[in-house]
């Protein structure tokens, strides 16, 4: 699992007491620590098949390499870099955690790609791959930079042997996104964050609706419904209400900058399924 580029900084091996410091049976942790592309990584590396990996609810992604499924998680960090990323897996009966202190979540798939990439002749789609998305087994993203530092996402499955685009997002940092049944129908739906080069914060669903692929965004009318906001979307794009979706709390969040201004926000939450959403069928963009 060496690539050239890696600097091994440091390993450390610990093993059976009494056992072959040459033979792998008797291993029981290997870390390395080193760098590779002017990142430093650590990788953990476990031969005790009685551990097992993290549970995965709460982790920032699912992403499928050939049979290897990974499990990756990001952690806030004390480093000049603000986030932890640690990706875990198992491959030949040894759980490995390879992480690094990064800003951007591009690093970790760069180094996944390392260490497990495709062989020369696969014909494994490019991209960052999620599972369970809208009822698709594997569904691949995308990343497009449409302007400067802003970024669209394009999610892609697979459908009678074709490529066919099911979902895109918007946004500056990274495709925050979360798979998640909301109407208890079996099929889970794609939340996405989206941010737009104008400011505006949204929250966009998409579903599987009977093998037909749908968008939704929250009704403005829903805010005035539920909370009296008469003033949604009636002058313009500062009086619309930043969406956001919690993927921890699985609830979704507005905040009203518009009736007491910036220096006094209120913000709300709500859980309703998908009843605030209003639904048409996706068109990809060209």
């Amino acid at each position: 699992m060496v690539s050239s580029g890696v600097t091994p900084t440091s390993i450390r091996l610990v093993y059976a007491k009494g056992g072959d410091i040459s033979d792998p049976a008797d291993w029981s942790t290997l870390t390395i620590t080193g760098e590779y592309n002017g990142r430093d990584f650590t990788l953990d590396c476990d031969f005790d098949s009685e551990v097992g990996k993290k549970d995965p609810i709460g982790a920032y992604d699912v992403t499928q390499y050939g049979d290897v499924e990974v499990t990756i998680y990001r952690e806030e960090s004390d480093w000049s870099n603000p986030y932890l990323y640690r990706a875990e897996f198992i491959l030949a009966g040894v759980i490995y955690g390879l992480s690094i202190h990064s800003d951007s979540p591009e690093d970790i798939y760069a180094y996944l790609d390392m260490v497990l990439g495709e062989s020369k002749g696969s014909e494994a789609p490019s991209g960052s791959i999620l599972t369970d998305v809208l009822g698709f087994d594997v569904c691949r993203i995308e990343m497009e930079e449409s302007s400067p530092y802003q970024y669209m996402w394009h999610y892609y499955v697979e459908v009678d042997g074709e490529d066919v685009c099911v979902a895109e997002q918007f946004g500056y940092d990274d495709p925050a996104a979360w798979s998640r049944d909301l109407d208890g129908d079996g099929v889970p739906e794609l939340i996405c964050n989206c941010t737009y080069g104008d400011g505006v914060q949204n929250i966009i669903v998409y579903r599987n609706n009977s093998s037909v692929i749908e968008e939704g965004r929250i009704r403005w009318s829903y805010y005035s419904e539920k909370f009296g906001w008469t003033n949604v979307g009636e002058v313009g794009v500062h009086s619309l209400p930043v969406e956001r979706y919690d993927p921890e709390r699985s609830i979704f969040t507005a905040t009203d900058y518009y009736t007491n201004g910036y220096d006094n926000p209120v913000t709300v939450e709500f859980d309703d399924g998908l009843d605030p959403f209003d639904f048409l069928p996706f068109k990809h963009l060209p």
